[in-house]
């Protein structure tokens, strides 16, 4: 499966289970029953369904991922529905001989064609693609952002940020990224979708200035709405924390300021504690057109 991906299994799947449908009307012993329904069907079934599309139908879903899961295993019990009536009157009719050859032909026309459409990755229909977008994770150390080469290690609890990039010419539309952590014995999967636009923010670049005073993102877009006072520079972290304010900033000069100071806040209020606070700001800014 990860070598050569599930069309192969499937195909091989299928070359079983229709050989030991169409082989089995013509056994003679005990032993060519066996291998035709018992060797060649099971084991071509247990290629086709739950055990390999279990393999590939997560690569497709960061959401509701067990919901998708479950919709598709759901199929067998459609399939069992509408197709054991059917064999049940071929039975009754032509015998199991008849029955089985019927079935042998539904699943080397009807499943073999359909794995043409089987795709193990985004990547294969060019979503997500290799390098799409570049993970960065810094450990915070007071006030500094440390970067750390992964896989990470640590023995105590730590604050880690991770840093996403994508290019601003990024064709892709659909991106997944999943953080995995290993914790006491078991691993930890946190998977996110990231949906790539078109770019709507200004070229703002990486020496552009950032409004004096400005100790946290917050701080710099009140002092850029509220023309506060110089102060304190940015700490070490200032490439990391602002360089994405540098953005917002350039976004900020283009929009409304009274709807944006109406959204913001008054002007002495402190920063909120919620983190989200500021990302419902950057949003406002983003879906500006």
């Amino acid at each position: 499966m990860d070598g050569r991906g599930p069309r192969i299994v499937i195909w091989t799947g299928v070359a079983l289970m229709s050989a030991g449908l169409l082989l089995a009307p013509y056994v003679t012993s005990p032993w060519q029953l066996y291998a035709t329904l018992g060797v060649a069907v099971s084991g071509g079934a247990n290629m086709m369904t739950y055990t390999v599309h279990s393999q590939f139908l997560p690569h497709w879903f960061a959401r509701r991922r067990a919901l998708a899961i479950s919709i598709a295993f759901a199929g067998a019990g459609v399939g069992a529905v509408l197709l054991l009536p059917w064999l049940q009157t071929i039975i009754l009719t032509d015998g199991w001989r008849a029955s089985c050859v019927a079935m042998g032909w539904l699943v080397l026309f009807g499943i073999a064609p359909l794995t043409f459409f089987v795709k193990k990755n985004p990547t294969d229909v060019g979503q997500n693609p290799d390098d799409a977008l570049k993970i960065a994770v810094y450990r915070a150390s007071g006030d500094r952002l440390e970067r750390v080469e992964l896989p990470y290690q640590g023995d105590s609890t730590q604050v880690l940020w991770m840093d996403v990039w994508a290019d601003r010419e990024a064709p892709v539309r659909r991106i997944k990224v999943e953080p995995q952590l290993f914790i006491n014995d078991d691993w930890v999967v946190y998977p996110m979708e990231t949906r790539v636009v078109a770019a709507t923010v200004p070229d703002a670049p990486d020496n552009a200035p950032v409004p004096p005073g400005a100790l946290t993102p917050w701080e710099a877009l009140r002092n850029f709405l509220c023309r506060g006072k110089p102060g304190a520079a940015p700490p070490e972290t200032g490439g990391p924390h602002f360089r994405n304010v540098r953005q917002d900033l350039a976004l900020a000069a283009t929009a409304p300021k009274e709807e944006l100071q109406k959204l913001f806040g008054a002007c002495a209020a402190p920063a909120p504690s919620n983190p989200e606070a500021y990302l419902r700001i950057r949003d406002y800014l983003l879906r500006l057109r």
